[in-house]
């Protein structure tokens, strides 16, 4: 039954994903629930579209993870995605070390774009405090 379900929601989708091909390779693709963590049970939950991407013209082991919303059968923020995505991306991998680091050891990346941004407001506040251990508080401004 679950397979069905999830086979009919691709099947809602699919016509949306011509624009996403144009420069991925769709890896996985399902619909799901997603609300904050710390939302609390009472909040309505947004339906999203979770997407693992990879590009040809990026490292192999290089992933975009984006979560769209998902309303009325549309995948919402399609083209922000897009416009947006090669800039984080070479942004990524224009750091000389980290390049340097993902060539030799062949790790994977992943750059995460949830709902039209890459840094949450909970990942921004775990970077910070990571930061400030380090004494490297510099890198947040």
């Amino acid at each position: 039954m679950m397979q069905i379900e999830h086979q009919q929601q691709m099947l809602d989708v699919d016509n949306t994903f011509s624009a996403l091909r144009s420069r991925y390779t769709i890896e996985s693709a399902h619909v799901d629930e997603y609300g904050e963590p710390a939302a609390s049970k009472a909040e309505p939950k947004e339906s999203n579209l979770r997407l693992l991407l990879t590009a040809s013209d990026l490292l192999p082991h290089f992933r975009d993870e984006v979560i769209l919303p998902y309303m009325n059968g549309n995948i919402v923020g399609t083209d922000s995605f897009l416009r947006d995505s090669p800039r984080f991306e070479k942004l990524a991998l224009s750091v000389q070390w980290l390049n340097q680091y993902l060539q030799e050891h062949k790790v994977p990346i992943r750059i995460s774009f949830v709902q039209g941004i890459s840094f949450s407001d909970s990942a921004f506040r775990l970077f910070s405090a990571d930061m400030q251990a380090i004494g490297r508080s510099e890198l947040m401004l």
